[in-house]
Protein backbone atom coordinates (compact mmCIF):
# COMPACT_ATOMS: atom_id res chain seq x y z
CA UNK A 1 0.00 0.00 0.00
CA UNK A 2 3.04 2.35 0.73
CA UNK A 3 4.56 1.83 -2.52
CA UNK A 4 1.59 2.33 -4.31
CA UNK A 5 0.80 5.37 -2.70
CA UNK A 6 3.70 6.76 -3.17
CA UNK A 7 3.38 6.24 -6.80
CA UNK A 8 6.37 4.24 -7.09
CA UNK A 9 6.47 1.26 -9.82
CA UNK A 10 5.74 -2.45 -8.51
CA UNK A 11 8.41 -4.26 -8.90
CA UNK A 12 7.80 -7.84 -7.65
CA UNK A 13 11.17 -8.92 -7.85
CA UNK A 14 12.52 -5.86 -6.00
CA UNK A 15 9.84 -6.52 -3.37
CA UNK A 16 10.17 -9.87 -2.46
CA UNK A 17 13.73 -9.01 -2.27
CA UNK A 18 12.65 -6.56 0.41
CA UNK A 19 10.47 -8.43 2.48
CA UNK A 20 11.58 -11.61 2.39
CA UNK A 21 15.53 -11.71 1.45
CA UNK A 22 14.51 -13.98 -1.72
CA UNK A 23 13.85 -12.13 -5.15
CA UNK A 24 12.32 -15.35 -6.80
CA UNK A 25 9.16 -15.06 -4.49
CA UNK A 26 7.18 -13.31 -6.44
CA UNK A 27 4.01 -15.54 -6.25
CA UNK A 28 3.90 -14.11 -2.43
CA UNK A 29 4.31 -10.47 -3.85
CA UNK A 30 1.33 -10.78 -6.50
CA UNK A 31 -0.63 -12.65 -3.70
CA UNK A 32 -0.69 -9.52 -1.41
CA UNK A 33 -1.24 -7.60 -4.62
CA UNK A 34 -4.41 -9.46 -5.37
CA UNK A 35 -5.40 -9.58 -2.00
CA UNK A 36 -5.23 -5.63 -1.52
CA UNK A 37 -7.37 -5.63 -5.27
CA UNK A 38 -10.24 -8.08 -3.58
CA UNK A 39 -10.53 -5.69 -0.78
CA UNK A 40 -10.80 -2.98 -3.12
CA UNK A 41 -8.47 -1.08 -1.92
CA UNK A 42 -6.37 -0.90 -5.44
CA UNK A 43 -7.37 -1.11 -8.47
CA UNK A 44 -5.35 -2.29 -11.52
CA UNK A 45 -5.30 -0.09 -14.68
CA UNK A 46 -3.49 -0.19 -17.83
CA UNK A 47 -0.72 -2.33 -15.98
CA UNK A 48 -0.29 -0.26 -13.23
CA UNK A 49 -1.60 -0.12 -9.53
CA UNK A 50 -3.35 3.01 -8.20
CA UNK A 51 -5.54 3.24 -4.71
CA UNK A 52 -8.77 2.67 -5.35
CA UNK A 53 -10.82 6.07 -5.90
CA UNK A 54 -8.10 7.78 -6.92
CA UNK A 55 -7.36 9.29 -10.64
CA UNK A 56 -3.94 9.02 -12.02
CA UNK A 57 -2.82 11.89 -9.99
CA UNK A 58 -3.89 11.15 -6.58
CA UNK A 59 -3.30 14.82 -5.02
CA UNK A 60 -5.23 16.32 -7.64
CA UNK A 61 -7.57 18.29 -5.47
CA UNK A 62 -4.62 18.52 -2.56
CA UNK A 63 -5.81 21.99 -0.76
CA UNK A 64 -2.19 22.92 -0.37
CA UNK A 65 -0.88 22.41 -3.94
CA UNK A 66 -4.00 24.20 -5.67
CA UNK A 67 -1.43 27.08 -6.69
CA UNK A 68 0.98 24.44 -8.34
CA UNK A 69 -1.88 22.90 -10.08
CA UNK A 70 -3.44 26.06 -11.11
CA UNK A 71 -0.17 26.77 -13.10
CA UNK A 72 0.35 23.41 -14.39
CA UNK A 73 -2.90 23.36 -16.34
CA UNK A 74 -2.86 26.53 -17.53
CA UNK A 75 0.66 26.46 -18.79
CA UNK A 76 0.98 26.21 -22.89
CA UNK A 77 3.77 24.56 -24.04
CA UNK A 78 5.67 25.84 -26.90
CA UNK A 79 4.49 23.98 -30.41
CA UNK A 80 8.24 22.22 -30.87
CA UNK A 81 8.54 20.73 -27.76
CA UNK A 82 8.86 17.45 -28.01
CA UNK A 83 6.58 15.45 -25.25
CA UNK A 84 7.07 12.90 -22.61
CA UNK A 85 8.95 12.28 -19.54
CA UNK A 86 12.02 12.28 -21.46
CA UNK A 87 11.63 15.58 -22.46
CA UNK A 88 10.67 16.43 -18.45
CA UNK A 89 13.67 14.78 -17.25
CA UNK A 90 16.28 17.10 -19.54
CA UNK A 91 13.82 20.17 -18.85
CA UNK A 92 14.01 19.24 -15.19
CA UNK A 93 18.16 18.61 -15.09
CA UNK A 94 17.88 21.98 -16.66
CA UNK A 95 16.15 23.87 -14.92
CA UNK A 96 18.38 22.62 -11.53
CA UNK A 97 21.35 24.79 -13.58
CA UNK A 98 19.30 27.47 -14.06
CA UNK A 99 18.14 28.25 -10.33
CA UNK A 100 21.64 29.27 -9.22
CA UNK A 101 21.64 31.99 -12.22
CA UNK A 102 18.16 32.85 -13.23
CA UNK A 103 15.29 32.06 -10.96
CA UNK A 104 13.06 32.74 -13.74
CA UNK A 105 14.10 30.41 -15.71
CA UNK A 106 14.24 27.63 -13.62
CA UNK A 107 10.71 28.42 -12.70
CA UNK A 108 9.71 28.21 -16.40
CA UNK A 109 11.77 24.78 -17.65
CA UNK A 110 10.36 23.46 -14.10
CA UNK A 111 6.90 24.65 -14.55
CA UNK A 112 7.22 22.84 -18.44
CA UNK A 113 8.98 19.66 -16.87
CA UNK A 114 5.65 19.43 -14.62
CA UNK A 115 3.25 19.63 -17.38
CA UNK A 116 4.61 17.03 -19.58
CA UNK A 117 5.07 14.79 -16.38
CA UNK A 118 1.73 15.40 -15.04
CA UNK A 119 0.38 14.28 -19.00
CA UNK A 120 2.84 11.42 -18.83
CA UNK A 121 1.52 10.01 -15.97
CA UNK A 122 -2.19 10.59 -17.04
CA UNK A 123 -1.39 8.49 -20.03
CA UNK A 124 0.17 5.83 -18.52
CA UNK A 125 3.75 6.64 -20.55
CA UNK A 126 5.96 3.66 -19.39
CA UNK A 127 8.51 4.61 -17.15
CA UNK A 128 6.56 8.06 -16.06
CA UNK A 129 6.31 8.15 -12.50
CA UNK A 130 4.42 10.02 -9.92
CA UNK A 131 7.51 10.44 -8.04
CA UNK A 132 9.38 12.03 -10.66
CA UNK A 133 5.88 14.11 -10.85
CA UNK A 134 6.62 15.34 -7.10
CA UNK A 135 9.95 16.22 -7.30
CA UNK A 136 9.51 18.50 -10.37
CA UNK A 137 6.67 20.19 -8.68
CA UNK A 138 8.54 20.47 -5.22
CA UNK A 139 11.56 21.66 -7.31
CA UNK A 140 9.25 24.24 -9.13
CA UNK A 141 7.39 25.17 -5.82
CA UNK A 142 10.92 26.25 -3.97
CA UNK A 143 11.93 28.36 -7.49
CA UNK A 144 8.97 30.02 -8.20
CA UNK A 145 8.97 31.27 -4.35
CA UNK A 146 12.04 32.27 -4.70
CA UNK A 147 11.55 34.13 -8.11
CA UNK A 148 8.46 36.00 -5.84
CA UNK A 149 10.28 36.87 -3.44
CA UNK A 150 13.83 37.47 -4.28
CA UNK A 151 13.33 39.16 -7.87
CA UNK A 152 9.28 40.05 -7.73
CA UNK A 153 9.37 40.93 -4.10
CA UNK A 154 6.08 39.97 -3.95
CA UNK A 155 5.77 37.97 -0.73
CA UNK A 156 2.40 37.41 -0.47
CA UNK A 157 1.93 35.66 -3.92
CA UNK A 158 5.05 33.64 -2.87
CA UNK A 159 3.64 32.34 0.64
CA UNK A 160 1.73 29.50 -1.17
CA UNK A 161 4.37 27.89 -2.84
CA UNK A 162 6.84 27.82 0.25
CA UNK A 163 3.57 25.83 1.87
CA UNK A 164 3.18 23.57 -2.08
CA UNK A 165 6.54 22.99 -1.04
CA UNK A 166 6.07 21.90 2.38
CA UNK A 167 3.57 19.69 1.79
CA UNK A 168 4.78 18.00 -0.53
CA UNK A 169 8.75 17.05 1.34
CA UNK A 170 7.76 15.46 4.13
CA UNK A 171 9.98 13.36 6.35
CA UNK A 172 9.09 9.94 5.91
CA UNK A 173 8.69 10.72 2.09
CA UNK A 174 11.32 9.97 -0.82
CA UNK A 175 11.53 13.30 -1.50
CA UNK A 176 12.87 14.49 1.81
CA UNK A 177 16.36 12.92 0.72
CA UNK A 178 16.71 14.72 -2.28
CA UNK A 179 15.28 17.76 -0.64
CA UNK A 180 16.48 18.27 2.53
CA UNK A 181 19.31 20.81 1.58
CA UNK A 182 16.68 23.42 0.84
CA UNK A 183 14.28 22.76 3.77
CA UNK A 184 16.25 25.20 6.11
CA UNK A 185 16.57 28.00 3.61
CA UNK A 186 13.24 27.35 2.60
CA UNK A 187 11.70 27.99 6.05
CA UNK A 188 13.55 30.90 7.29
CA UNK A 189 12.50 33.03 4.68
CA UNK A 190 8.63 31.65 4.84
CA UNK A 191 9.26 33.18 7.84
CA UNK A 192 11.17 36.08 7.32
CA UNK A 193 9.18 37.17 4.21
CA UNK A 194 6.50 38.01 6.67
CA UNK A 195 8.39 40.89 8.08
CA UNK A 196 9.18 41.78 4.55
CA UNK A 197 5.65 42.04 3.76
CA UNK A 198 5.38 44.65 6.46
CA UNK A 199 8.23 46.87 5.33
CA UNK A 200 10.15 45.99 8.42
CA UNK A 201 14.17 46.19 7.60
CA UNK A 202 15.49 42.93 8.42
CA UNK A 203 19.31 43.52 7.44
CA UNK A 204 20.62 42.54 10.95
CA UNK A 205 18.67 38.64 10.29
CA UNK A 206 21.63 37.19 8.57
CA UNK A 207 18.98 35.57 6.25
CA UNK A 208 21.81 33.76 4.44
CA UNK A 209 23.13 31.87 7.12
CA UNK A 210 20.59 32.25 9.68
CA UNK A 211 19.00 28.75 10.70
CA UNK A 212 14.98 28.76 10.82
CA UNK A 213 14.99 28.47 15.06
CA UNK A 214 16.57 32.19 14.97
CA UNK A 215 14.44 33.49 12.70
CA UNK A 216 11.15 31.84 13.76
CA UNK A 217 12.54 33.88 17.12
CA UNK A 218 13.35 36.85 15.88
CA UNK A 219 9.75 36.72 14.28
CA UNK A 220 7.94 35.33 17.24
CA UNK A 221 9.60 38.21 19.63
CA UNK A 222 9.48 41.05 17.46
CA UNK A 223 8.36 44.48 19.07
CA UNK A 224 5.63 44.61 15.79
CA UNK A 225 2.77 43.27 16.81
CA UNK A 226 1.53 42.57 13.42
CA UNK A 227 4.64 40.68 12.45
CA UNK A 228 4.14 38.54 15.74
CA UNK A 229 0.82 37.85 14.62
CA UNK A 230 1.30 37.23 11.16
CA UNK A 231 4.07 34.46 12.01
CA UNK A 232 1.97 32.83 14.40
CA UNK A 233 -0.80 32.59 11.07
CA UNK A 234 1.66 30.96 9.09
CA UNK A 235 3.18 28.66 11.72
CA UNK A 236 -0.67 27.94 12.41
CA UNK A 237 -0.90 27.38 8.32
CA UNK A 238 2.41 25.06 7.86
CA UNK A 239 1.27 23.06 10.93
CA UNK A 240 -1.81 21.87 8.85
CA UNK A 241 0.23 20.51 5.87
CA UNK A 242 3.91 19.53 7.51
CA UNK A 243 3.87 19.09 11.58
CA UNK A 244 7.41 17.27 11.10
CA UNK A 245 8.77 20.24 9.89
CA UNK A 246 8.12 22.12 12.80
CA UNK A 247 8.98 19.16 15.24
CA UNK A 248 12.16 19.63 14.48
CA UNK A 249 12.40 23.38 14.92
CA UNK A 250 10.96 22.85 18.29
CA UNK A 251 13.82 19.96 19.27
CA UNK A 252 16.17 22.31 17.46
CA UNK A 253 15.54 24.68 19.77
CA UNK A 254 15.10 22.68 22.97
CA UNK A 255 18.86 20.85 22.01
CA UNK A 256 20.73 24.04 20.92
CA UNK A 257 18.99 26.71 23.36
CA UNK A 258 18.00 24.91 26.48
CA UNK A 259 19.57 28.11 28.41
CA UNK A 260 17.71 30.84 26.74
CA UNK A 261 14.50 31.82 28.03
CA UNK A 262 13.50 33.09 25.26
CA UNK A 263 14.30 30.57 22.51
CA UNK A 264 12.10 28.13 24.85
CA UNK A 265 9.48 29.96 25.22
CA UNK A 266 9.28 30.22 20.79
CA UNK A 267 9.13 26.62 21.13
CA UNK A 268 6.26 25.91 23.79
CA UNK A 269 4.46 27.64 21.51
CA UNK A 270 5.54 25.52 18.36
CA UNK A 271 4.83 22.91 20.17
CA UNK A 272 1.27 24.03 21.43
CA UNK A 273 0.55 24.36 17.70
CA UNK A 274 1.01 20.97 16.93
Amino acid sequence: MAVIHAGLEIDPAILAGVLLNDRDQVDYIQKLLDDLEARHLIVKEKGRYRLAGRTAIPFRDDPALQRLTRDIEQVQLPDDLPRGSETAALLARRAMIQRSQDFSASARSYLYACRLQWDAVESNEAGATLEDLRWYMASYASVRAGELSQVERNYAAARPYYLAFFALVREEDPLWARMRGLLNPMLAYYWANAGRELGINMADWNLSSASPAQIAVLAATHDHPELRARWEERTRALAEVNPEVLQRVVEQIRHNYADQPHYLAVAERIAAML
